[in-house]
């Protein structure tokens, strides 16, 4: 049979593309990767969208910006964060590695600046500006911290005379401190839960990990008496809740159990973070207890996958990344929920891959694709 020049042309390179036995990188990719946690990652997108098209246009309008302006930027974010996620899924487990360790250097060398040099808004310094963006070096630390804690851990693991694990405490103190003279408890919180979940697992003493756990939670207090900014929250918390949390909390109210539908939300338009850090409020609000119950089950079923994708690996390193990572994502998200819902003190906290932000994006961007590069069925006989 006869086939036109345009069939013979793409139609042969689709067929190659989907063929089992086409050993090129990115058919090798296809085969490999994990489609459902993808999957999940990319409903996740699609649903972020979809909430922040009602979620950002009320907070655009009062700051005199375009309707959609958040919803155009978010896009744009997302037209380079989820071609990094891919192409880091792509990558080999060294290639991987030295970037997270320049991607740590220079977060590290941004919080120094910030620390010195940054511009205090809302009583933090947490962003730097140039030509019209904002990065939030804090943001990009959680993947890189997570790798090359691990990558320590496992030497540790492998060879118990090496007291890697010291080293290990010593990045997460220096990365504590900078971050809280920012001050920036919540992520510290964030960074402070991933060690000790991956030194735990990891199979230090328990008594090891309770002393250090004891030392956190000191901090955790102190940080109350020495920060006026963390104060506030805790005893606004602690009162019934500031402003924000109070509308936040009648935006489930009004919801009810179906919500009253996409752009039909009327509180959720009186908070002023409406599109970060309370996007949950808004999914209450319009799309209700069922709405919010997909939400909750989509992050829970990314946990699931990935740690049931991690803990198939035989490799101790790959095993510690990727856990350390789906928890640290995860908790991130559970901290965002619980505080909309005034169940902890507010931290100023995104949703990943639902609220409005260039570095939150990029940051769960990288998370995700490390751990799908890592779960790849190869991933296990790569060399590391």
């Amino acid at each position: 049979m006869h086939l036109n020049p345009l069939y013979q042309r793409y139609g042969s390179f689709n067929i190659m593309f989907l063929d089992r036995t086409d050993r090129s990188k990115v058919s090798l990719w296809w085969w490999t990767v994990d489609h459902k946690l993808m999957g999940l990652v990319i409903l996740l997108i699609i649903g972020g969208i979809m909430v922040l098209m009602s979620a950002g246009s009320p907070v655009a309008i009062k700051k005199g910006l375009a309707e959609y302006h958040f919803l155009e930027k978010q896009i744009t974010f997302l037209c380079v964060s989820i071609p990094l996620m891919i192409i880091i899924s792509i990558q080999e487990i060294s290639t991987i590695k030295r970037f997270c360790f320049l991607l740590l250097i220079f977060s590290f060398l941004c919080l120094v600046y910030l620390n010195f040099f940054g511009i205090e808004t809302n009583g933090a310094t947490r962003w730097i500006r140039f030509f019209g963006f904002s990065i939030q070096p804090s943001e990009l630390i959680k993947p890189s911290f997570a790798l090359l804690n691990a990558w320590l851990l496992s030497i540790w693991v492998n060879d118990k005379n090496t007291r890697s694990w010291v080293f290990s405490l010593f990045l997460l103190f220096v990365f504590l401190i900078l971050l809280l003279l920012q001050p920036d408890v919540g992520m510290s919180f964030v960074l402070a839960s991933t060690w000790l979940f991956q030194i735990y697992i990891s199979g230090v003493s328990m008594l090891l990990v309770s002393l250090i756990l004891t030392a956190i939670l000191l901090s955790a207090i102190s940080s109350y008496f020495l920060f006026s900014h963390v104060k506030i929250r805790v005893d606004g918390f602690l009162d019934g809740g500031g402003f924000q949390v109070s509308k936040s909390l009648d935006a489930f109210i009004n919801g009810g159990i179906f919500g009253k539908g996409f752009g039909e939300g009327v509180v959720s338009k009186q908070l002023p973070d409406s599109h970060t850090d309370f996007i949950f409020a808004v999914a209450g609000e319009e799309l209700g207890v069922l709405g919010c119950s997909l939400i909750i089950i989509t992050y829970f079923l990314i946990f699931l996958r990935g740690m049931m994708l991690s803990s198939s690996t035989s490799k101790i390193f790959l095993f510690l990344t990727c856990s350390g990572i789906i928890f640290q994502f995860c908790l991130q998200a559970l901290v965002h929920m619980a505080s909309t819902l005034n169940l902890i003190p507010t931290k100023g906290m995104t949703l990943p891959f639902i609220s409005y932000g260039g570095s939150s994006l990029i940051s769960s961007s990288i998370s995700m694709g490390i751990v799908l590069a890592f779960t790849r069925r190869q991933s296990n006989y790569s060399n590391d």
